[in-house]
């Protein structure tokens, strides 16, 4: 019997599992141009896109533990779990990206909302 097919599809549903990671940048060329109202805007957009990170996060964490009990019954699903970890890659430009633009609003004596995710800057 060839398992030549098998293991070709097999490896070809290996590279299907998980996504790269989309880091944001850190600083931009444009930080110093950002009045208070943009630095606001963006740290809100930023605190919007962690929170739906983390619940993607806990999602695929979820995912992965099903996966791996599941192969203790059949052990190709092991081939689908999402080991990248993209979502932490993303996290933490996030949180570096956020803490930019606090150090930009204090110099800029803005007044700056109050993180919505308790703890994460720490």
């Amino acid at each position: 019997m060839n398992l030549r097919p098998a293991l070709s599809i097999l490896l070809v549903l290996t590279a299907c599992a998980g996504r790269e990671a989309h880091p944001i940048p850190v600083t931009r060329i444009t930080d110093g141009a950002l009045d208070c109202m943009s630095i606001a805007r963006e740290f809100e957009a930023n605190e919007t896109q962690i929170i739906a990170t983390v619940r993607e996060r806990d999602g695929q964490n979820m995912k992965n533990a099903a996966l791996a009990a599941g192969a203790v019954i059949f052990l190709p699903t092991l081939f689908f779990m999402d080991l990248k970890g993209p979502e932490r890659v993303e996290l933490q430009a996030l949180r570096a990206r956020n803490q930019v633009l606090m150090q930009l609003g204090a110099q800029k004596k803005c007044p700056m909302p109050s993180p919505r995710v308790q703890g994460f800057y720490g």
